[in-house]
Order: C-alpha cells, then sequence, then structure tokens
C-alpha cells in the first residue's frame, strides 16, 4: 500500500536506515524507499533511492497531516505561497515554508546571436512517477513541447537538479512568445 511501483516486477522496497531502525519501526512506511533500480538491489545499501510523491508525502508530513487532506492533499497550499503540494514537490520545495523563489522562472537564452524564451527549473531527481514538460507557444492555447537544453544540468545538492529549457523558435522583435512548465503525475 505504501508504494505502488514495489508492487509486482519492478521496484524494491528499501529500509532506509537499517542500523538505527529498531525492528519494532519495520511497519512504518517512514522509514523505506524505493529503489533506484528496476528489480531492486539485492543485498547492497542504498546510496540513493528513487523519489515518488508518496515516499516524499512520508518524509514532509507527519502522520496526523497525510491524514487530513486539507495540509497534504495534492492541491493544498499550506504556506499559502501559489504552489500546490504537488508542484512543491515536482520543483523540491517545502510545502511548510513559503518560499521566497517558485522554483521555475522565465528567461531569454541566446544561441548565434538568436534570442529564445527560456526556463529555468528546478526538479527533483531520481523521480519515477512525473513528466515535466516546458511548453511555448505564440497565443496562450495551443501549446507546443520543447525540450532543447540550454548548458549542463547543475546538481543543486539537496537531492534535485536546475535545468534551463528553452523556444525552438527564436523571438523576432515585436512578436510575442509565452512558455510554460506542465507537471504529470504518472500513476
Amino acid at each position: 500500500d505504501w508504494y505502488p511501483q514495489t508492487d509486482g516486477p519492478g521496484y524494491s522496497l528499501v529500509l532506509l536506515d537499517p542500523a538505527a531502525t529498531p525492528l519494532t519501526d519495520f511497519d512504518e512506511a517512514v522509514k523505506w524507499g524505493i529503489s533506484q533500480n528496476l528489480g531492486g538491489d539485492p543485498a547492497a545499501s542504498p546510496d540513493a533511492t528513487s523519489m515518488t510523491y508518496e515516499f516524499w508525502k512520508n518524509q514532509t508530513f507527519t502522520e496526523a497531516d497525510l491524514l487530513d487532506p486539507a495540509i497534504s492533499g495534492n492541491d493544498s497550499d499550506v504556506d499559502g505561497d501559489g504552489l500546490n503540494s504537488l508542484l512543491e514537490y515536482a520543483l523540491g520545495l517545502n510545502p511548510k515554508v513559503k518560499d521566497s523563489t517558485l522554483g521555475f522562472q522565465a528567461s531569454m537564452a541566446t544561441v548565434s546571436t538568436n534570442d529564445y524564451l527560456a526556463m529555468t527549473l528546478r526538479r527533483q531527481q531520481n523521480i519515477i512517477d512525473l513528466s515535466y514538460e516546458v511548453q511555448v507557444g505564440s497565443t496562450l492555447s495551443g501549446w507546443v513541447p520543447t525540450s532543447l537544453q540550454v548548458g549542463p544540468t547543475s546538481d543543486n545538492g539537496d537531492g534535485t537538479e536546475s535545468v534551463t529549457i528553452r523556444d525552438n523558435v527564436s523571438l523576432p522583435m515585436g512578436e510575442k512568445r509565452f512558455i510554460r512548465l506542465q507537471v504529470t503525475l504518472i500513476p
């Protein structure tokens, strides 16, 4: 029930800190994670685990919080920063602390003297249940995905990374272009 990705073939449950976990706590979801590799890592101590929304919620919220959808539900915004819990998870932010930055920012990228609309976003590493898609368009309907990366991905050292994705159409003088981030939870 804790992490559907570990049911049947696929990922396995991993005890996060075997040395510090008493046998009496083995029945607590917060003590377990998801293997980083399909099939698990038998007899190995995990250096890292996969990240899922349910795992993040178990690590982020108390048991009482998890029972209250107003606090831990997908659409809740406990800290009032305009980002719901799902976006806080996707962007590697803390849903209990009002963020000074949103985890994504539009900017301009210059490539070979051409200017392009771009977006820098912070995202979880080792994630197995989300898709991130940067979309662009000349109107606020009819969005088109783009995945042209500008520069290398940078490791933020906290389980997240930052990446910049740019439009595939250069920005002509006087014309408008729009950019947005779509995050989808994969069941």
